[in-house]
Protein backbone atom coordinates (compact mmCIF):
# COMPACT_ATOMS: atom_id res chain seq x y z
CA UNK A 1 0.00 0.00 0.00
CA UNK A 2 1.25 3.50 -0.81
CA UNK A 3 0.78 6.73 1.10
CA UNK A 4 -1.57 7.77 -1.72
CA UNK A 5 -3.68 4.66 -1.02
CA UNK A 6 -3.83 5.48 2.71
CA UNK A 7 -4.85 9.08 1.98
CA UNK A 8 -7.50 8.02 -0.57
CA UNK A 9 -8.99 5.54 1.91
CA UNK A 10 -8.86 8.21 4.64
CA UNK A 11 -10.67 10.76 2.45
CA UNK A 12 -13.42 8.27 1.64
CA UNK A 13 -13.92 7.44 5.33
CA UNK A 14 -14.12 11.18 6.19
CA UNK A 15 -16.77 11.84 3.52
CA UNK A 16 -18.76 8.79 4.67
CA UNK A 17 -18.45 9.55 8.39
CA UNK A 18 -16.95 6.07 8.90
CA UNK A 19 -15.25 6.22 12.31
CA UNK A 20 -14.14 2.57 12.25
CA UNK A 21 -12.73 3.03 8.74
CA UNK A 22 -10.80 6.08 9.93
CA UNK A 23 -9.42 4.29 12.97
CA UNK A 24 -8.03 1.58 10.69
CA UNK A 25 -5.76 4.28 9.20
CA UNK A 26 -4.09 5.11 12.55
CA UNK A 27 -1.40 3.37 14.60
CA UNK A 28 -2.20 2.47 18.21
CA UNK A 29 -0.08 5.36 19.53
CA UNK A 30 -1.04 7.99 16.94
CA UNK A 31 -1.48 11.63 17.91
CA UNK A 32 -3.82 14.21 16.37
CA UNK A 33 -3.38 17.87 17.30
CA UNK A 34 -5.95 20.52 16.52
CA UNK A 35 -7.09 23.84 17.92
CA UNK A 36 -7.77 23.31 21.61
CA UNK A 37 -7.47 19.53 21.54
CA UNK A 38 -4.87 16.78 21.31
CA UNK A 39 -5.99 13.16 20.92
CA UNK A 40 -3.52 10.45 21.87
CA UNK A 41 -4.15 6.81 21.00
CA UNK A 42 -7.08 5.14 19.29
CA UNK A 43 -9.65 5.64 22.08
CA UNK A 44 -9.13 9.42 22.15
CA UNK A 45 -8.97 9.55 18.34
CA UNK A 46 -12.32 7.71 18.20
CA UNK A 47 -13.82 10.31 20.58
CA UNK A 48 -12.41 13.12 18.45
CA UNK A 49 -13.98 11.76 15.25
CA UNK A 50 -17.33 11.02 16.91
CA UNK A 51 -17.38 14.64 18.12
CA UNK A 52 -16.25 15.91 14.70
CA UNK A 53 -18.99 14.02 12.86
CA UNK A 54 -21.63 15.00 15.42
CA UNK A 55 -20.82 18.70 15.70
CA UNK A 56 -18.69 19.88 12.78
CA UNK A 57 -18.91 17.76 9.64
CA UNK A 58 -21.76 15.27 9.85
CA UNK A 59 -21.80 12.50 7.24
CA UNK A 60 -23.23 13.80 3.98
CA UNK A 61 -21.63 17.24 4.33
CA UNK A 62 -21.39 18.75 0.91
CA UNK A 63 -18.40 19.72 -1.11
CA UNK A 64 -15.72 18.45 1.28
CA UNK A 65 -12.81 18.36 -1.10
CA UNK A 66 -9.07 18.64 -1.16
CA UNK A 67 -8.06 21.72 -3.12
CA UNK A 68 -4.32 21.10 -2.94
CA UNK A 69 -1.98 18.49 -1.52
CA UNK A 70 1.71 17.69 -1.41
CA UNK A 71 3.62 14.58 -0.39
CA UNK A 72 7.26 14.30 0.53
CA UNK A 73 8.48 10.98 1.87
CA UNK A 74 6.30 10.13 4.85
CA UNK A 75 4.76 13.64 5.06
CA UNK A 76 1.47 14.75 3.54
CA UNK A 77 -0.03 18.25 3.58
CA UNK A 78 -3.64 18.78 2.47
CA UNK A 79 -5.60 22.00 1.98
CA UNK A 80 -9.36 21.50 1.78
CA UNK A 81 -12.71 23.28 1.78
CA UNK A 82 -16.38 22.41 2.09
CA UNK A 83 -19.54 22.95 4.06
CA UNK A 84 -21.95 21.16 6.35
CA UNK A 85 -25.55 21.80 7.23
CA UNK A 86 -24.57 24.46 9.78
CA UNK A 87 -21.08 25.62 8.79
CA UNK A 88 -18.85 26.65 5.91
CA UNK A 89 -15.19 25.71 5.74
CA UNK A 90 -13.55 28.16 3.32
CA UNK A 91 -10.20 26.57 4.14
CA UNK A 92 -8.84 23.82 6.30
CA UNK A 93 -5.49 22.11 6.51
CA UNK A 94 -4.26 18.73 7.64
CA UNK A 95 -0.70 17.52 7.95
CA UNK A 96 -0.01 13.80 8.23
CA UNK A 97 3.00 11.62 8.99
CA UNK A 98 2.45 8.11 7.58
CA UNK A 99 4.68 5.16 8.48
CA UNK A 100 4.13 1.50 7.62
CA UNK A 101 0.73 2.29 6.06
CA UNK A 102 -0.55 3.98 9.24
CA UNK A 103 -1.01 7.62 10.19
CA UNK A 104 1.20 8.21 13.23
CA UNK A 105 0.77 11.99 13.55
CA UNK A 106 -1.73 14.52 12.24
CA UNK A 107 -2.56 18.18 12.64
CA UNK A 108 -6.06 19.41 11.80
CA UNK A 109 -7.00 23.08 11.45
CA UNK A 110 -10.40 24.04 10.05
CA UNK A 111 -11.47 27.63 9.51
CA UNK A 112 -15.21 27.60 10.20
CA UNK A 113 -17.99 30.09 9.55
CA UNK A 114 -21.56 29.64 10.77
CA UNK A 115 -24.23 29.75 8.08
Amino acid sequence: MTIQDVMARHGTAIREGDVDGLLADYAEDSVIMGPGRTARGLAEIRDLFVDLFTNLIPPGSSNLEATWSAMEGEYVFVVWKGESERRRFPIGTDTFVVRDDKIVFQTFVPHTEDK
